[in-house]
């Protein structure tokens, strides 16, 4: 679980499936250590909890901008779903509650894809079920759209600046690997992946940069390549020849919940 809390703020947000790590925000934060219990983190200004601390960082950067909690919400998914692969990725899904503190009300953003559409697809489910790990088994991926309806239903950031602390996590490189959280097996992917989602990330930035209108549209630019573009297109060539299902026509019709 992924969770922002910013003080005097209508909006806290967590994300669902994540783990808990408590970081406060430094300028606001007493740390309290018990000899043989938890340290407690406490901010009079924010706090951000997640289970990296460099998608902590991103969220309390945020803040730190001027950003509210759906704002932070939205760095430190992002963030996650490059610190985190193997749990959690823009491939993926995140239901994310919106508490709002004045009117006293929680909201779902759903954050799921649905199945593959194709009538052979459900054909061969019926027969052979839903097999584990493997990409016949993958929906359409809800988290770019998710995490763009939250800053679009709650945020008063960009795009652009709720990646930026991402970019500069995937600019340092690593290795061309990660470990599943489940089985806790390394999955070797043979290629520098973090350039390639960074490549991603910045053209998502520049369809947000170049569309015309206001900043709802400017954000919805964002999901429209994803969905629909030239990225929807590289998605079903991947699909295509790992033996899946998904084909571009199921990720035009996504629509956020």
């Amino acid at each position: 679980m992924a969770k922002i809390l910013k003080a005097n703020s209508t909006t806290s947000i967590s994300a669902v499936s994540i783990l808990l790590l408590a970081i406060a925000w430094p300028q606001a934060a007493e740390m309290q250590t018990t000899p043989h219990g938890p340290s407690i983190a406490a901010g009079s200004r924010g706090v951000v909890v997640s289970g990296k601390p460099a998608a902590t960082a991103a969220g309390i950067k945020i803040l730190q901008q001027g950003g509210n909690a759906a704002d932070a919400g939205a760095a430190t998914l992002l963030a996650l779903s490059v610190t985190y692969v193997g749990a959690f990725c823009v491939g993926g899904e995140v239901p994310i509650l919106v508490y709002d503190a004045n009117q006293k009300t929680v909201k779902l953003l759903e954050g799921q894809g649905e199945a593959p559409r194709d009538p052979k697809a459900i054909a061969w489910y019926m027969q052979h079920g839903i097999p584990d790990g493997d990409v016949k088994a993958a929906a359409v991926p809800g988290t770019i759209d998710a995490i763009v309806a939250l800053l679009k239903l709650y945020g008063t950031k960009s795009f652009e600046e709720v990646v930026q602390p991402t970019l500069a996590i995937l600019d340092a490189g690593g290795p061309s690997w990660y470990r599943d959280t489940g089985s806790g097996q390394k999955i070797e992917t043979g290629v520098n992946w973090q350039a390639d989602m960074a490549v991603t990330f910045r053209k998502l930035v520049e369809s947000e940069k170049t569309a015309k209108g206001t900043r709802e549209q400017k954000l919805q630019a964002v999901s429209y390549r994803f969905y629909r573009g030239d990225i929807a297109d590289a998605l079903e060539a991947w699909y295509i020849e790992k033996g899946g299902f998904l084909r571009k026509a199921d990720l035009a019709a996504h629509k956020p919940r």
